[in-house]
């Protein structure tokens, strides 16, 4: 009779997939991009086409061997890991993480594998100085296996945000500016100036690391999705004081995105963001998009969620960004 148990056991055992766990290799772009393209990730959006998800893990170098991680089962890349420490996170203080598993591959040891690796990573993570303090990362709120792994490790919420949507109409709402100020497209010369115009407006802004030009190219007019064409400047005189960075999403081509507007706060109060967007919109409208979408804070401190839905923005979505503290 003994011998059934322990027939089922080996059975079960042989059933089980294979799991190789390592380093992500600085040639695996591809693989990368389809994980996190299966799983549709807010990083597909951010980072574009596979060549953007290459680019970054050159930009990695040697420390892919630390602070990456890829998870196969059965020879599949099924999830990926990666840890971005000062200054590559873009704060001195916080490390973000980002994790994606292939929906079709969520066992429980690739699982593990990637509860192992985060637990043990971030235990090694502090410099000389005892920074970064905290590791953040986020995660849909539907997305409950993500959120019961992070948990498992040691995260929890720290804030949330709506991911927003508006069909867009045959024609929008003219807003307009007072006579001292005007709306220009995005002239890629005042780059800097525009730099300088997000800092003043997104310096309350939760999270938000100071940008340097480097960190304002890559992130937010450096990417594939960046459209000037459809992007904002607003001017008083000839100095911006508002600007409006819109996308497309490359993952839906028929999608604008609003990646940042904002105002300077001087500024603030005179309709400048109601005529950014409205203007934003009618360019989606009239370059063919149909619809557009955006994230805001729930404790946005400037009214953003107010503006959003004055422009007709509806909620799709909530997600939260989950912290833990580094001891």
């Amino acid at each position: 009779m003994p011998e059934a148990p322990l027939e089922a056991q080996e059975t079960e055992r042989s059933n089980l997939p294979k799991i190789e766990v390592r380093p992500i290799g600085a040639h695996e772009g591809d693989a990368v991009h389809a994980v996190l393209e299966k799983a549709a990730t807010s990083a597909a959006l951010e980072l574009g086409p596979s060549t953007r998800v290459h680019d970054l893990l050159g930009r990695f170098g040697e420390r892919l061997g630390t602070d990456s991680l890829a998870v196969f089962s059965d020879g599949v890349l099924a999830a990926i890991g990666l840890l971005f420490l000062p200054p590559f996170s873009g704060d001195e203080d916080v490390a973000s993480l980002l994790i994606e598993v292939d929906p079709t591959r969520r066992d429980k040891s690739v699982r593990d594998a990637l509860v192992q690796w985060i637990d043990a990573r971030t235990q090694q993570v502090k410099d000389p100085q005892g920074r970064p303090h905290r590791l953040r990362s986020g995660c849909d709120l539907c997305n409950e296996s993500r959120l019961e792994l992070l948990s498992d490790v040691g995260f929890s919420p720290a804030r949330y945000a709506f991911k927003m949507r508006v069909e867009l109409p045959n024609r929008t709402a003219d807003y307009p500016l007072p006579q001292t100020l005007r709306l220009i497209p995005w002239d890629p010369e005042r780059d800097d100036e525009a730099l300088s115009v997000f800092s003043k407006a997104f310096a309350e802004h939760w999270g938000l690391p100071t940008q340097d030009a480097q960190m304002w190219e890559q992130r937010f007019v450096g990417v594939p999705q960046f459209r000037a064409d459809l992007s904002v400047l607003a001017l008083q005189g000839d100095t911006p004081v508002g600007l409006c960075v819109n996308w497309v999403r490359v993952d839906a081509p028929t999608i604008g995105w609003i990646e940042a507007i904002g105002v300077i706060p001087s500024h603030r109060g005179q309709g400048v963001a109601d005529a950014m967007m409205s203007r934003s919109l009618e360019a989606f409208r009239k370059d063919g998009l149909s619809a557009a979408e955006l994230d805001v804070d729930t404790e946005n401190p400037t009214g953003a969620l107010q503006l959003y839905e004055k422009h007709g923005f509806r909620r799709v979505s909530q997600t939260v960004v989950l912290e833990k503290t580094l001891h």
